[in-house]
Formats: structure tokens, C-alpha cells, sequence
């Protein structure tokens, strides 16, 4: 398709028009379009549920991809622990799976907004514990590929195993057995923990900035600096938690970027740390 509004795959629900946009249903879909992209010198986006993109109000010049039906695949082998999940399957699909074959690990996943494929390429995480070291073997697509990867990664915080030329086809976690009711509360505390802390009833992206250590969170910082409950435009420095920018209805990219630059520069000048972005900037923005 032509002039794709991206709004619809963010879950900030801003950006302006692709100029392609694909659904690639199968291996062989998503190989003509990544093929199509090398030959032709398009860049390429793929979108999973757009938890941590900013896309700009002028769209994105390239193809942006949608992985469908082939990639959206889930097999549990409850007696070695494992689930082998596609890219596309929704990480909240993943738990709930965990929870009835009584399958421990994943819980503090309660209520991140991510494909299988965005939690592996940005290590999502959470309350102490990450995405990837719950990876047992990924299958990846490189340069026209199958390449098979197991464990160990070199992961790190907000960054997954995974160059910028490959593409996440499956994931395998390895989880351990366990008890349905002890499973179901910690993944019930988690989630209540993430209601009270965050903006859920607002379009956010999640987490605007890493945080600059372990025992300094960006947060911090940006409240330190009196920027809760900043606006500009239709966007707004959550007043639940200031390391989280929401629309408030009718925000633009721009002005969620002008936030963005607000925070990273008073905090700059306030506390001499360089606040460096989690979210990704697709587009082009002023300034």
C-alpha cells in the first residue's frame, strides 16, 4: 500500500504515512521485501505493536513492514519447559501460554506492549529481569538466510542480540515448571505494580529515556528537574511517571519530540547527565 498511516501501529497512536507499507504472511513475503529494499535502496521498518517508536509527523520514506500469519506461530513443550514463539506473537499471548502449561519465569512481563520480536531486539525488561535471559535459541533471517543461534547472547540493558541486518524469524524460551498459583500471583503483583506506576490510561510509547545507571533512573531525574506534568501541544511529561511522555488526545510527533528535548537538556543543565533515548526515532524531526 501507498501513504500507510502509521498512527494505527504505535502505541502512542502518532506519525504520519509510509510511503510503502507490506504484510509479509510468509518467509518467502518477508525475503521479496527485504529484497526489493536492498536492490532498490529503500530502508526498511519493521512494526511489531510500535511499543517504542516515535514516528515523525512527515511518515517514513521507506517500506515498512507488518509480519503476519506464518510469523504468528506458538508451540510449548511443557515437560523440557520451552516455548517457541514467531516474531509476531504478542508477548502477552506468550504469558498467558506460560500460566497454563504452569510455566515459571516470565511474569514480570505482565503488561509490556511488545511482540515476541521487539522484546527480543530491545530486551525488554522489567522490575529486575529481562527477555533475554529467558532465550534458549533464536532463528534469525540474514541476508537471505536461516541462521540457527543458541544460547549464550551478549545482551545488555535495552539492547537484544541481534544486529541491525537481521530479522527475528522465531524465539525459544526456556522457562522452568512450576506452581499455577504462585505463577498467577507474581504475574498479578507485577501488573498491578506497572497500573499503579505508569500512565496505562494515556497513548505512551513506555519508557522515553534509559535509565543512566542502577541506581540512577531517568525518572528521578526529570522529576528532580520539575518537569512533571510538562506540555507542549497535545503531549504531556506523565504526572505518574515522569520518564513517561503521553498523548493526550491529540498530540503530535513534534510535540512529543519538544518534551523529549526539554527533558534531555534541563536535565543536562541540572544534574550533568546526558539522558540518551530507549524509544526510536523514525523520521525526520526539526531541530
Amino acid at each position: 500500500m501507498l501513504d500507510e498511516p502509521l498512527f494505527k501501529y504505535t502505541t502512542l497512536r502518532i506519525g504520519g504515512n509510509a510511503a510503502l507499507y507490506a504484510c509479509a504472511d510468509s518467509l518467502s513475503d518477508l525475503k521479496i521485501l527485504l529484497n526489493y529494499s536492498a536492490a532498490n535502496g529503500v530502508d526498511y521498518l519493521i512494526i511489531g505493536r510500535g511499543a517504542n517508536l516515535l514516528i515523525s509527523d512527515k511518515g517514513f520514506g521507506g517500506l515498512v513492514i507488518h509480519l503476519g500469519r506464518d510469523f504468528n506461530h506458538l508451540r510449548v513443550d511443557a515437560p523440557k519447559g520451552t516455548i517457541t514463539a514467531g516474531a509476531a506473537v504478542s508477548l502477552a499471548r506468550v504469558l498467558q501460554e506460560a500460566y497454563a502449561h504452569s510455566l515459571e519465569g516470565l511474569s514480570f512481563a505482565a503488561g509490556i506492549p511488545a511482540t515476541v520480536g521487539g522484546a527480543v531486539n530491545s530486551n525488554a525488561g522489567a522490575f529486575g529481569s529481562s527477555i533475554g535471559e529467558l532465550l534458549l535459541n533464536l532463528n534469525v533471517l540474514k541476508d537471505g538466510a536461516i541462521n540457527h543461534y543458541e544460547r549464550p547472547f551478549q545482551t545488555s540493558y535495552r539492547r537484544g542480540p541481534l544486529a541491525e541486518d537481521e530479522v527475528l524469524i522465531e524465539a525459544v524460551f526456556q522457562l522452568k515448571s512450576g506452581e499455577q498459583m504462585i505463577i498467577k500471583a507474581q504475574t498479578e503483583r507485577f501488573f498491578k505494580k506497572r497500573k499503579q506506576t505508569q500512565p496505562l490510561n494515556y497513548p505512551n510509547c513506555g519508557s522515553v529515556f534509559r535509565n543512566p545507571s542502577k541506581e540512577q533512573s531517568a525518572a528521578e531525574l526529570i522529576d528532580k528537574s520539575g518537569l512533571k506534568g510538562r506540555s507542549h501541544g497535545g503531549a504531556m511529561i506523565s504526572e505518574q511517571h515522569a520518564n513517561f511522555i503521553v498523548n493526550k488526545g491529540n498530540a503530535k510527533a513534534a510535540d512529543v519530540y519538544a518534551l523529549l528535548k526539554m527533558a534531555r537538556q534541563t536535565v543536562q543543565k541540572e544534574h550533568g547527565v546526558l539522558l540518551q533515548p530507549e524509544i526510536k526515532l523514525i523520521g525526520e524531526f526539526d531541530g
